[in-house]
């Protein structure tokens, strides 16, 4: 299944739990804790300079305004270097979210706070204060196999393998650049919230 924007009608079709999670607006990180009601903790896998897939280099070059691209010695926004940040966010001893954050802006390559993330969670950075980060684009996808780079990601992380996996991508800006989130809510976390949501712990967004 290729990405597909999230449209009011996709976002019907889908399954009630996947649902919440797709049209999440706030902290998923946030949301986690209170689905599941236990703390949550950031797993680094790594964060390093490392090649973009097509299909984000596509996204953040379309995302990127001209002035960005047309100074001399302005690295293009699709192609690099690029920053490669990827986690498994867990709570209450289980995986609940693969996620994978890239982005080429020198002003967020050389940004302190973003370098020095580690184990915490990047909802601290797109979330903190009033100035939210905004997102200009979002996608859904199921990813399997067919998707063999997040697919093997997220089997590295997740045992017993599942025949696919729900995934959203979000194009925020930061600091006026684009960087691009996509988060896979693995079964744990789908399951906790399929008990969650009739209790009123969480509610549709």
């Amino acid at each position: 299944m290729a990405w597909q924007p999230l449209t009011p009608g996709i976002a019907a079709a889908l399954p009630k739990a996947v649902r919440h999670w797709a049209l999440i607006q706030t902290s998923v990180t946030a949301e986690i804790e209170r689905v599941t009601g236990a703390p949550l903790s950031v797993a680094l896998i790594r964060q390093e300079d490392a090649a973009l897939s097509p299909d984000e280099q596509d996204l953040l070059m379309a995302d990127t305004p001209d002035a960005e691209t047309s100074d001399v010695g302005m690295p293009n926004p699709g192609t690099g270097p690029a920053t490669i940040r990827e986690v498994v966010l867990w709570a209450a001893g289980a995986p609940r979210v693969v996620a994978r954050t890239v982005f080429t802006a020198p002003r967020l390559r050389e940004d302190e706070a973003l370098r020095t993330l580690g184990e915490r969670s990047l909802a601290a950075l797109l979330f903190a204060g009033p100035g939210v980060s905004p997102f200009t684009q979002r996608e859904l996808t199921r990813i399997d196999s067919g998707l063999p780079a997040l697919y093997g990601l997220i089997t590295r992380h997740h045992a017993p393998a599942a025949p696919f996996y729900w995934a959203r991508r979000t194009l925020f800006r930061l600091h006026d650049a684009p960087i691009l989130c996509t988060e896979v809510f693995l079964p744990e976390l789908l399951a906790a919230t399929e008990v969650a949501l009739p209790r009123g712990q969480a509610g549709v967004a």
